[in-house]
Protein backbone atom coordinates (compact mmCIF):
# COMPACT_ATOMS: atom_id res chain seq x y z
CA UNK A 1 0.00 0.00 0.00
CA UNK A 2 1.67 3.21 -1.11
CA UNK A 3 0.22 6.74 0.68
CA UNK A 4 -0.62 9.17 -2.49
CA UNK A 5 0.82 12.51 -1.74
CA UNK A 6 2.77 14.08 -4.51
CA UNK A 7 3.92 14.14 -8.45
CA UNK A 8 7.72 14.02 -7.32
CA UNK A 9 6.94 10.66 -5.02
CA UNK A 10 5.73 8.84 -8.45
CA UNK A 11 7.99 11.07 -10.96
CA UNK A 12 9.92 7.35 -11.75
CA UNK A 13 6.76 5.24 -12.00
CA UNK A 14 5.07 8.15 -13.96
CA UNK A 15 8.88 8.26 -16.47
CA UNK A 16 8.16 4.10 -16.64
CA UNK A 17 4.36 4.17 -17.81
CA UNK A 18 5.18 7.27 -19.96
CA UNK A 19 7.89 4.92 -21.58
CA UNK A 20 5.83 2.07 -21.70
CA UNK A 21 2.47 3.56 -22.46
CA UNK A 22 2.10 1.51 -25.48
CA UNK A 23 2.57 -1.28 -23.89
CA UNK A 24 -0.11 -1.01 -21.17
CA UNK A 25 -3.69 -1.90 -21.44
CA UNK A 26 -5.60 0.10 -18.48
CA UNK A 27 -9.22 -1.60 -17.64
CA UNK A 28 -11.82 -1.23 -15.91
CA UNK A 29 -13.23 -3.24 -13.29
CA UNK A 30 -16.75 -3.74 -12.03
CA UNK A 31 -15.54 -2.67 -8.44
CA UNK A 32 -15.24 1.27 -7.60
CA UNK A 33 -11.62 2.24 -8.14
CA UNK A 34 -10.30 -0.76 -9.24
CA UNK A 35 -8.33 -1.85 -12.05
CA UNK A 36 -6.82 -4.48 -14.06
CA UNK A 37 -3.53 -3.09 -16.00
CA UNK A 38 -1.74 -5.52 -18.30
CA UNK A 39 1.29 -5.61 -20.03
CA UNK A 40 1.47 -6.15 -23.95
CA UNK A 41 4.83 -7.18 -24.04
CA UNK A 42 4.90 -9.77 -20.96
CA UNK A 43 1.32 -10.32 -21.05
CA UNK A 44 0.72 -9.92 -17.44
CA UNK A 45 -2.17 -8.36 -15.73
CA UNK A 46 -2.13 -6.53 -12.43
CA UNK A 47 -4.74 -5.30 -10.46
CA UNK A 48 -4.79 -1.88 -8.63
CA UNK A 49 -6.88 -0.47 -6.39
CA UNK A 50 -6.73 2.73 -4.85
CA UNK A 51 -8.38 3.81 -1.51
CA UNK A 52 -8.99 6.42 1.34
CA UNK A 53 -8.35 6.02 4.59
CA UNK A 54 -8.11 8.88 7.49
CA UNK A 55 -8.63 11.47 4.53
CA UNK A 56 -5.35 10.16 3.01
CA UNK A 57 -5.23 8.70 -0.50
CA UNK A 58 -3.58 5.39 -1.23
CA UNK A 59 -2.86 2.85 -4.03
CA UNK A 60 -2.09 -1.04 -3.89
CA UNK A 61 -0.87 -3.08 -7.32
CA UNK A 62 -0.65 -6.47 -6.98
CA UNK A 63 2.71 -6.73 -8.74
CA UNK A 64 6.37 -7.18 -7.04
CA UNK A 65 6.88 -3.64 -6.48
CA UNK A 66 3.89 -3.18 -5.23
CA UNK A 67 3.68 -5.80 -2.88
CA UNK A 68 7.04 -4.06 -1.66
CA UNK A 69 5.18 -1.09 -1.39
CA UNK A 70 6.90 1.03 -4.32
CA UNK A 71 5.38 2.88 -6.36
CA UNK A 72 5.02 0.95 -10.03
CA UNK A 73 4.19 1.53 -13.60
CA UNK A 74 1.14 0.15 -13.41
CA UNK A 75 -0.30 1.81 -10.49
CA UNK A 76 0.59 5.25 -11.86
CA UNK A 77 -1.26 4.22 -15.07
CA UNK A 78 -4.22 3.19 -13.67
CA UNK A 79 -4.27 6.97 -11.48
CA UNK A 80 -4.31 8.57 -14.80
CA UNK A 81 -7.75 6.87 -15.63
CA UNK A 82 -9.18 6.75 -12.21
CA UNK A 83 -8.57 10.73 -12.44
CA UNK A 84 -9.70 10.84 -15.84
CA UNK A 85 -12.83 9.45 -14.72
CA UNK A 86 -12.85 11.20 -11.49
CA UNK A 87 -13.34 14.67 -13.44
CA UNK A 88 -15.71 13.62 -15.53
CA UNK A 89 -18.53 12.07 -13.04
CA UNK A 90 -17.64 9.26 -14.11
CA UNK A 91 -15.91 7.02 -11.35
CA UNK A 92 -18.71 5.42 -9.92
CA UNK A 93 -20.48 4.04 -13.49
CA UNK A 94 -20.05 0.35 -14.27
CA UNK A 95 -17.03 -0.18 -16.69
CA UNK A 96 -17.50 0.93 -19.98
CA UNK A 97 -13.90 2.77 -20.27
CA UNK A 98 -10.13 1.25 -20.93
CA UNK A 99 -7.37 3.11 -22.08
CA UNK A 100 -4.68 1.44 -24.31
Amino acid sequence: MIELKTRTQLENAINRAKAESKNLVVRMTNASRMYRVESKTSGNTYTVNFFIRNNRRYGHCSCKAGLNNQACKHLVAAAALNISLAERGLLNRKPAVSVG
